[in-house]
C-alpha cells in the first residue's frame, strides 16, 4: 500500500504542536503573570497609538471644516439668497412698476458679487467658475431683457 499525504500530516501536526506548547511553556507562576502583564501592557500601548493618530486625523478633518468648508457653505447659502431676493424684487417690480423695487434688484445684484467671488476663492472646482459666470450673464439678461424692456413700456414682454 501506498503512503498518502493525509496519513504523514498529522504526525507533523503533532509535532508542531508540540513545539508551540514549548514556547508559551513556563516554568513558574511568576513568569506567566509577568508575561500576561506584558502582552496586557503592549495592547493598552497599541490601542494609545490608534487612538493618538485617530484623533489627530480628526483634528485636521475639524480644521477643514472650519477654514475651508463651513466659510464655503455660508457664501453658498447668502448667493442662493441673493438670487432669490433678486428674482422676487423683479417680479414685484414688473407686477406694481415702483422703482423701488427697481432700485432693490440693483442693490441685491451688487451685494451679490461678493458672495460669488468668495465662492470662487474658496471653491477649487471648474463648476465655481461656471456658477459665477452665469450669474453675471443671468444678472445682465435680467436688467436688460426684463427691467429695461419694462421701462420701454412692453408690459407684456417684460413679464
Amino acid at each position: 500500500m501506498d503512503i498518502s499525504v493525509n496519513q504523514v500530516e498529522p504526525q507533523e501536526q503533532v509535532k508542531n504542536r508540540g513545539k508551540t506548547k514549548s514556547m508559551f511553556k513556563f516554568k513558574t507562576l511568576k513568569s506567566k503573570i509577568l508575561f500576561g502583564f506584558g502582552l496586557v501592557i503592549l495592547l493598552v500601548v497599541g490601542l494609545v497609538i490608534e487612538s493618538s493618530f485617530t484623533s489627530l486625523k480628526i483634528e485636521q478633518e475639524a480644521k477643514l471644516m472650519a477654514d475651508y468648508q463651513i466659510p464655503l457653505m455660508i457664501a453658498d447659502e447668502r448667493a442662493a439668497f441673493s438670487v432669490t431676493r433678486r428674482a422676487y424684487d423683479v417680479r414685484s417690480y414688473l407686477a406694481t412698476g415702483d422703482d423701488f423695487y427697481k432700485s432693490k434688484v440693483e442693490e441685491t445684484t451688487e451685494m451679490a458679487i461678493p458672495y460669488f467671488i468668495e465662492i470662487g476663492e474658496l471653491s477649487d472646482s471648474d463648476t465655481a467658475a461656471a456658477l459665477a459666470e452665469t450669474h453675471r450673464e443671468w444678472s445682465e439678461d435680467l436688467i436688460t431683457e426684463a427691467i429695461d424692456v419694462y421701462d420701454r413700456g412692453d408690459t407684456e414682454q417684460a413679464q
